[in-house]
């Protein structure tokens, strides 16, 4: 007897915590609901950024060097990569398109390209009627959100005229070109 009153208070036990559960379970009654918006958005201005991998350094005539120049401009932006030789020093009898870096008085005459995999080569040229260089577009793209790499290369001069690399007094030559991503 002792064994089915153990039993039956063991089912009673079990009864109670379930209904327990089940009433612990249950939503508790809603007076009303109510509801709101929330507003979200954003606003994207295009951007481009532009770097270059390091200097240009000509070791000699007919020698090239290449560095890279990275620009990364927001997905879908369009843009123009021109040069200005604002500091491009120019000899009296400058009539041509190509650059020149200055010692002094002496000058070495160069070309500068600029290519990628995705652009034929262009020339970035100085404006023979103007000291100060003017922008020339050399290429334009579209922005993909990624670094897109080009490749500039610098070339001596050498065709044995006077300002080339072989005809240049001894010292350090030096010019700046600028880059100008317009988008």
């Amino acid at each position: 007897m002792r064994s089915i009153k153990h039993s039956s208070l063991k089912l009673a036990l079990a009864a109670a915590l379930a209904s327990a559960s089940v009433f612990a379970l249950a939503p508790a009654a809603n007076a009303g609901t109510a509801t709101g918006t929330l507003s979200v958005s954003a606003s994207v201005t295009a951007a481009c950024t532009v770097g270059f991998a390091a200097g240009l350094v000509l070791t000699g005539p007919s020698n090239a060097q290449n560095t890279t120049m990275n620009v990364n401009c927001t997905t879908g932006s369009s843009f123009n990569i021109a040069f200005n030789g604002a500091h491009d020093q120019a000899p009296a009898t400058h009539t041509d398109a190509n650059h020149y870096m200055t010692n002094g008085a002496s000058f070495i005459g160069y070309n500068l390209t600029l290519t990628s995999s995705a652009t034929t080569p262009g020339t970035i040229t100085h404006s023979p009627e103007s000291s100060n260089g003017t922008n020339v577009a050399v290429t334009s793209g579209t922005g993909t959100g990624a670094i897109q790499a080009y490749t500039i290369t610098a070339t001596a001069i050498a065709d044995g005229t006077a300002n080339t690399f072989q005809n240049a007094t001894p010292g350090s030559y030096s010019d700046t070109i600028t880059a100008q991503v317009t988008f």
